[in-house]
């Protein structure tokens, strides 16, 4: 610690002392400081906190919800105040069902780098609800980490398509965007893969090789910050004069959640179509007389 103090002669005098603490219960204690001298006596007291420093532990699983026969992966971190990793021991890690069961146990757990990672199958048939990891440390404290088993995942995300209703077939280019969202509105790290594809419809003697004619072109990429893919799509390679592919456009977007491998998909369509534009007259004159003019509005749709 240090201290500065002034003298009466204006000179400032400063004292650095260095105090071991000694181990004691987590509790407030007072340090007084007196200074004596010929011409000065001083006394200041600070309270402080003294708290007994403890290493952090994790537990993590690789998803909070699993299916039966499915394997849960989990792992352990131990660090210290300073999150330096430590090469801790536990004495016994084990899994407990709902009913207090333990499905699961290793002893003498040795982290290295202060980490290790474990796995533990499932039953076909176990006992649905909230399942827990529990680690006891050498104090005989105990740390736990909760996940559950349930019968019917439901996704946590959803895959969204957009694209154009309708394309010309004119037209040389559109474009697709993927989107993938949690439940509850954030975005979905991961893998986005667009399968865009104009299926072959003319059965001649072969139908049963009607899928391996279709005309098909794939895009891959990560999703960006809002959980998206959007791709420019040349309609060139799907031949849209050809009558022998069907008029529409099909798109299957795979997303492969980062860090669990979860693959959900979406799917869009748009319609080929070879008209280039409607015509539609509108607030025209109900009768036409010869000699004189028509009048009328004519409105263009794309």
């Amino acid at each position: 610690m240090a201290e500065k103090f002034r003298s009466k002669s204006g000179q400032i005098l400063q004292l650095i002392s260095v105090l071991q603490i000694p181990e004691l219960p987590s509790s407030w204690v007072v340090i007084a400081v007196e200074v004596k001298g010929a011409t000065l006596h001083f006394t200041k007291s600070k309270s402080i906190h003294i708290t007994t420093a403890k290493n952090l532990v994790f537990v993590q699983t690789d998803k909070p919800i699993y299916k039966p026969g499915q394997t849960v992966k989990f792992r352990v971190v131990s660090m210290d105040v300073n999150f330096h990793p430590l090469d801790e021991m536990f004495p016994v890690v084990y899994i407990e069902d709902p009913r207090k069961n333990r499905i699961f146990q290793r002893q003498s757990l040795k982290l290295q780098g202060g980490l290790n990672q474990l796995s533990f199958p499932l039953s076909v048939e176990p006992i649905l609800g909230s399942c827990k990891i529990m680690l006891q440390k050498e104090s005989g404290k105990k740390i736990q980490h909760s996940f559950e088993v349930n019968e019917y995942v439901l996704p946590k995300f959803e895959v969204q398509v957009k694209m154009p209703k309708v394309i010309g077939f004119l037209d040389e280019e559109f474009v697709v965007t993927a989107c993938a969202l949690y439940t509850y509105g954030e975005p979905v790290p991961g893998l986005v893969t667009l399968s865009v594809c104009r299926r072959y419809s003319l059965c001649r003697s072969n139908c049963h090789n009607t899928h391996s004619r279709s005309i098909c072109e794939e895009f891959s990429q990560q999703a960006d910050t809002e959980g998206c893919f959007t791709q420019l799509v040349k309609t060139k390679i799907f031949q849209l004069r050809q009558k022998e592919y069907d008029m529409t456009i099909h798109v299957e977007a795979k997303v492969k959640e980062e860090g669990t491998g979860l693959e959900l998909t979406g799917h869009g369509s748009c319609e080929i179509t070879n008209t280039l534009r409607i015509l539609r007259f509108t607030k025209v004159d109900s009768h036409y007389r010869s000699g004189l003019p028509w009048y009328g509005q004519v409105e263009r749709r794309s």
